[in-house]
């Protein structure tokens, strides 16, 4: 999630304002209910039983996972022909608009079309490659937005050299973790394709891992140094996000659960700003707090902005469930290709894939500073 500095760009929020959902239910998915319960979970699990937990986080993951990816398609293509056509709209964000709703998947859908045309599977195992890179720059990137939105709920703002080594040291983070994965894991398979992994030279990689330690250093120094000023306002939820969303991918070589715990807590965290925000954007409308004709007879019936907004939460469930198993379920039955080659799962991997990709390429346009229609209903007063 790109929320950089959405946070400086937003009316500053009310004390009243200091939480999205509520307090606990912040703390709990934005980042500390990772922090708290996911070494429980590793530590507690007996290894004989880690396929029926993987196979638990899995369905976890994806009645989670999914209706996040549905959320961000939703929000995006909402307002996607009024940024590229309205001429006052900021170049750069039309720019992003048109690059992540057009030209991405344009690009994303020829590279699968030439790779499948020519028969090439490891091509497609260098895809999966570049999800995993896309996915844990995503994640990273997202961990630290959390600690700037919260810190601007709290009014306690971090200083714009302190902001550029804590955003570098999410990206050293993933770097490294990612340069493990291709170092160490020699096997590893997404629907029955392997994975493309790169020959890491170890001296790179150690590189990766002493930059590491002094950004992590450096940025607990300037968290500390933060919370010290800001006694009384310090953006925990923020910092748990932080710390949930970067450095338990450096232990995934030695706990594969995390591979899908990770996106799991990735998309609770997403989901809280999602929530909130389409919360706001039905609230905001003039009819509100009306009641839909259709209850006028019951006696307890719920608002307009509450029924839109269920409504928005079931359509994300429904995409979810067609664009990840409906809709390749009918693709593999249906469209005739090489099992001998891509195994029985190909529009599985083909839409995760993609999907995943298409993502980080939505997001880092949708949720900027430069963006009025995300922006003014995030921080909006409720």
């Amino acid at each position: 999630m790109a929320l950089v500095d959405a946070a400086h760009a937003s009316s500053t929020p009310s004390r009243a304002n200091r939480a999205f959902l509520s307090p606990v239910l912040d703390f709990l998915c934005l980042g500390g209910g990772s922090i708290l319960f996911m070494p429980i979970l590793l530590w507690i699990v007996p290894d004989e039983l880690n396929a029926k937990t993987l196979l638990l986080a899995v369905l976890l993951a994806n009645v989670i996972n999914n209706p996040h990816f549905a959320n961000s398609y939703q929000i995006f293509y909402r307002t996607f022909r009024t940024i590229v056509s309205d001429p006052s709209s900021d170049p750069k964000l039309r720019a992003r608009y048109l690059w992540a709703g057009i030209g991405a998947p344009m690009l994303i859908a020829a590279f699968f079309a030439a790779v499948l045309r020519w028969g090439d599977a490891r091509m497609l195992g260098y895809g999966a490659n570049a999800m995993g890179f896309f996915v844990g720059w995503h994640y990273v990137k997202q961990g630290y937005g959390m600690l700037m939105v919260d810190a601007a709920l709290r009014r306690s703002f971090f200083a714009a050299s302190d902001k550029k080594v804590l955003l570098i040291n999410s990206y050293a983070c993933w770097i490294v973790a990612w340069l493990v994965a291709n170092k160490t894991v020699s096997q590893q398979d997404l629907s029955g394709i392997a994975y493309a992994m790169i020959d890491v030279p170890m001296g790179l990689l150690w590189l990766g891992c002493a930059f590491l330690a002094l950004t992590t250093l450096y940025s607990a120094w300037i968290i500390f140094r933060h919370g010290r000023a800001h006694l009384g306002a310090i953006p925990l939820n923020g910092i748990a996000a932080y710390v949930a969303a970067l450095y338990p991918w450096l232990f995934l070589r030695w706990e594969p659960i995390l591979g899908v715990l990770i996106p799991a807590m990735h998309s609770l965290q997403y989901l809280v700003i999602v929530w909130r925000y389409q919360l706001n954007v039905e609230h905001a409308k003039a009819d509100s707090a009306e009641r839909p004709s259709w209850l006028a007879t019951a006696k307890v019936a719920p608002t307009k902005a509450t029924v839109r907004f269920v409504w928005f939460l079931l359509v994300a469930i429904l995409m979810g469930a067609a664009g990840f198993w409906l809709l390749p379920m009918l693709l593999d039955a249906v469209v005739p290709y090489d099992h001998a080659e891509y195994g029985n799962f190909l529009f599985f991997f083909v839409l995760i894939v993609f999907i995943n990709i298409h993502h980080y390429f939505i997001d880092n346009a949708m949720w900027r500073k430069e963006n009025p229609h995300t922006l003014r209903h995030l921080f909006s007063h409720r």
